[in-house]
């Protein structure tokens, strides 16, 4: 990183801000720093800028991965700061001049900013050579966006402008849209479909255009930026700048929602391919946005994973980014926050969490990674094997949460602890894993899942359960908690999917919320894998399960897990949960682990 700025220490109840100017001539930009309290009402207007450090990628860019993340080693640009040259990227550069040169004048008096151009951004604002500094402005960064007067978020350059203003003009039909049908709370998609098939993407050329267009905004490196959680959330809302194009908060949240209905069909997916999860995050976040109706926290573990899928160029963002919306942050470990490595801070992390909350809550966030680019992402590794790596990318789905594959019955006592890096808990082993099948990582995972390991089990060397028994069993175990199976109008789990691909292929509207909560089921086998065990036992296991791995119960859990022991059967790692079928019920694993006469502690390193 370049030299930057040297700027005066203030005290962690202080702020700078930046006061911009704009030679028309040379297009240089040259700002004054202001240092202002947060405390009170007296900070003057100001527009926070929220951006990535880079925009589509440039041979310009280059970058290097370090312990704590992917620093950027090229600024091939410039601004002036209090009279001081500093090297930016050019993503930043293209965003300070969007907003001073262009935004600025336009929104200004709509934002009621008569006075001059006050900004913030975190490069120019905080002191990048102070750690203690940078510690202490990330707990502001909450109140800093939540006081601002606007939040400006930067997208960067749209690849196709053409398909870009396309993409506009389509935002605007797509939320009059919504507006129209929001009274009845359904049937959007099949509205677009029936009602308005000129904005269908099959329709026309412009129709297609556009669609690509969003295509290309949903592909923008901002959003998969681990800071935008505070930006999106702020309480006065964000306009998104992309190139010469701006649109607000409201009308976005509303085109992310039916996007969300038109991924459930096929007639939409074959053409225009929108990544679920992206859209799936930013869904989540703009409908729990801060407001009068919203609420106005989060819980910790949710936005830890939420932010596995996003990019930060320090890794230890990935917890600190997200301390301002938790309402359970005290749960974070506190000291000197950018002193300590993104390693430490994780195991502090799931420390503290197992010590307020429970062992399972950190287990459950466990993913072992399975193949060599993961292997890579994960350097330096996390000498615990029971320590969540939120630094790895990933899209397996944990088997808690919502009403899917969550354990019944009542939670029961837990006595693990931890000494320096290793994690002690009473358990035993179940049995053992005899064979697996291949990792399922199909994108769009539908009934033709459970067709696959049909096939690919007695391949694998499963040969107790074939053709309708390894179905029924397969259904029972992956989608025992769907409605549709446990209802009293189930036809059978392959009449069901059926009927469900029908209602797919109409876009019938009444089975919208029906399909999903199907989807969601199937969702659970991305990235694991089915498994039998030497007694028989069908589960589905973690990508990282080898055969001759154990299945366990841990006290205190209400799902199985697989652990990697060494010959003593009480030394080893953590692998992660497991669905095991008729074990996936917490009276069931405490009566298992009530039965056994010889409980084990294991030490999980």
């Amino acid at each position: 990183m370049p030299p930057t700025l040297a700027l005066k220490p203030i005290s962690s109840d202080r702020f700078r801000l930046l006061t911009a100017n704009l030679n028309e001539k040379t297009g240089r930009l040259s700002f004054k720093t202001e240092v202002h309290s947060l405390a009170g009402n007296l900070v003057p207007p100001y527009v926070p800028i929220s951006y990535t450090w880079f925009g589509p990628p440039t041979p310009d860019d280059t970058t290097v991965d370090s312990a704590d993340g992917v620093i950027p080693q090229s600024f091939p640009d410039q601004v002036i700061v209090d009279d001081t040259s500093v090297d930016v990227t050019r993503n930043l550069a293209n965003a300070l001049r969007r907003v001073v040169q262009r935004e600025w004048p336009l929104r200004a008096k709509q934002l009621g900013l008569k006075r001059r151009l006050r900004l913030w951004c975190d490069y120019l604002c905080i002191d990048q050579t102070n750690s203690t500094e940078k510690g202490e402005q990330v707990q502001n960064m909450t109140k800093i966006f939540g006081s601002a007067s606007k939040v400006v978020a930067w997208l960067g350059t749209p690849p196709d402008d053409e398909e870009a203003s396309c993409a506009m003009q389509l935002l605007s039909r797509l939320t009059a849209t919504y507006k129209e049908n929001v009274a009845s709370g359904k049937g959007w998609a099949a509205d677009i479909y029936k009602k308005h098939h000129d904005i269908w993407p099959s329709h026309s050329d412009w129709s297609l255009k556009a669609w690509r267009g969003l295509e290309a905004l949903f592909k923008a490196r901002y959003w998969s930026r681990g800071w935008m959680l505070q930006e999106i959330t702020a309480e006065n809302g964000t306009t998104f700048l992309w190139g010469d194009h701006h649109f607000g908060t409201d009308e976005f949240s509303m085109v992310v929602t039916m996007i969300t209905e038109l991924q459930n069909f096929p007639q939409f997916t074959d053409i225009i391919q929108i990544d679920r999860f992206c859209v799936g995050n930013i869904y989540l976040l703009m409908t729990r946005r801060k407001g009068p109706d919203q609420e106005e926290s989060f819980e910790l573990l949710r936005l830890l994973s939420l932010l596995r899928s996003a990019e930060c160029t320090d890794a230890r963002d990935k917890v600190y980014a997200i301390s301002g919306l938790a309402k359970d942050v005290e749960i974070i470990p506190r000291y000197d926050r950018y002193n300590e490595s993104g390693v430490d801070l994780f195991l502090n992390t799931a420390v503290s969490i197992i010590d307020v909350m429970h062992v399972q809550e950190a287990l459950s966030y466990v993913f072992v990674p399975y193949t060599e680019q993961q292997r890579r992402i994960c350097q330096p590794p996390i000498p615990s094997s029971w320590v969540p790596d939120w630094r790895l990318r990933t899209h397996c789905q944990k088997f808690t949460g919502g009403d899917f594959y969550t354990a019944g019955g009542p939670r029961w006592s837990c006595k693990a602890s931890v000494a320096g890096d290793e994690l002690q808990i009473l358990g035993f082993r179940l049995d053992t894993v005899a064979s697996l099948s291949v990792t399922y990582e199909t994108e769009d995972p539908t009934y033709s899942v459970i067709q696959q390991w049909r096939e690919i089990l007695p391949r694998n060397g499963v040969y107790k359960l074939t053709g309708e028994e390894m179905e029924s069993v397969f259904v029972t175990t992956v989608v025992a908690d769907c409605i549709l199976t446990n209802s009293v109008s189930s036809r059978g789990a392959r009449a069901d999917f059926e009927f469900l691909e029908r209602a797919r292929e109409t876009m019938d509207p009444d089975m919208t919320s029906q399909r999903a909560r199907m989807q969601a089921a199937l969702g659970i086998c991305l990235g694991r894998r089915l498994c039998v065990t030497r007694a028989g036992m069908v589960a589905l296991v973690p990508a990282a399960t080898e055969i001759g791995d154990s299945v366990c119960v841990l006290q205190g859990c209400g799902r199985c897990h697989v652990l990697r022991l060494e010959p003593d059967g009480v030394k080893g790692s953590y692998v992660g949960e497991t669905y095991c079928h008729g074990m996936m019920d917490g009276k069931g694993t405490a009566q298992a682990y009530a039965e056994s006469r010889k409980p084990v502690s294991f030490r999980l390193s």
